[in-house]
């Protein structure tokens, strides 16, 4: 995902992330360092929930199915673009244009 992110922001895109998962101030040593190295910005970047993270994108790539499956209920009614990357398989959730690849 590290890399994806580098891409798209290398190419002009608005980019948010949200994952429960980091926290920058959990961080630490080599891990801290290697995401810092490869995104300087990652502070400004991330995202606090979901709903934020819904309310700023137009496309959701996901690359965590659990936490995907855990915190989408705020998507529901949005019109969003999602890009499955480990296959969620959303149930029937209304607005939404989906896309699977890479599995």
């Amino acid at each position: 995902m590290l890399e994806i992110a580098e891409r798209l922001i290398g190419r002009g895109y608005e980019l948010a992330i949200y994952d429960s998962n980091i926290r920058l101030s959990r961080l630490t040593g080599a891990n801290r360092d290697e995401l810092i190295r490869r995104l300087p910005h990652i502070a400004c970047l991330l995202r606090e929930t979901m709903t934020e993270l819904a309310d700023f994108a137009e496309v959701l790539v996901v690359g965590n199915r659990e936490e995907f499956q855990k915190n989408s209920s705020p998507l529901i009614g949005h019109k969003k673009i999602i890009i499955d990357l480990v296959r969620i398989r959303p149930d029937g959730q209304t607005g939404i244009n989906y896309r699977g690849i890479c599995w």
